[in-house]
């Protein structure tokens, strides 16, 4: 505490500024530096049907906080793979989302998961990295094993300050509910 409030300070925005209208909404259980390239890998797969198994490698894109916080392979704990870009990545692409079992010992040890992990590469860009912190981007670039190769410019996370382009809120809401109960 203060010895010394500023009240006139405190109360200054009251009923001009709502701090309801800067929540954001966290669409994964994780940092949010990983939030563009997953959502860019689920609609990539979400478009063309593909499974992990027809990947050859996913290069992701990223500015320099998602490659410098969340660009390593660390991911045998809970708290290490909520920020490792691969694990995160390859974690959704094989069971559709990141929420909050995708920490369990099963999916942290997913031997699908780790094999498509190491098909991925996260690297600077040096174009979505101008752009932060005002967009948080990523570009993925996708090759499969017919020889496809897919593109894709995330240029937002989902959610974030867009809460209106969050998917599947009813889901999030019934996993929350499930997972308090086993407290």
């Amino acid at each position: 505490m203060s010895n010394s409030p500023d009240w006139l300070a405190a109360t200054a925005d009251l009923g001009r500024a709502y701090n309801t209208q800067r929540i954001t909404v966290k669409n994964h259980g994780c940092c949010g530096h990983a939030f563009a390239a997953i959502d860019g890998a689920l609609a990539l797969q979400a478009e063309h049907g593909f499974a992990p198994s027809d990947i050859v490698s996913i290069q992701v894109g990223g500015y320099s906080a998602t490659v410098d916080v969340t660009g390593n392979y660390l991911h045998g704990t809970p708290a290490a793979a909520k920020f490792c870009l691969p694990f995160l990545v390859a974690s959704a692409l094989v069971h559709g989302s990141i929420r909050l079992d995708a920490y369990t010992p099963a999916r942290l040890g997913d031997a699908v998961v780790g094999d498509l992990m190491k098909r991925i590469a996260v690297a600077l860009d040096p174009e979505i990295d101008k752009l932060f912190p005002r967009q948080r981007a990523a570009r993925l670039r996708i090759e499969l094993r017919d020889g496809t190769v897919l593109q894709h410019l995330q240029p937002h996370r989902v959610g974030g300050s867009r809460p209106s382009a969050l998917r599947q809120p009813a889901q999030r809401q019934v996993q929350r509910a499930g997972d308090a109960g086993d407290r």
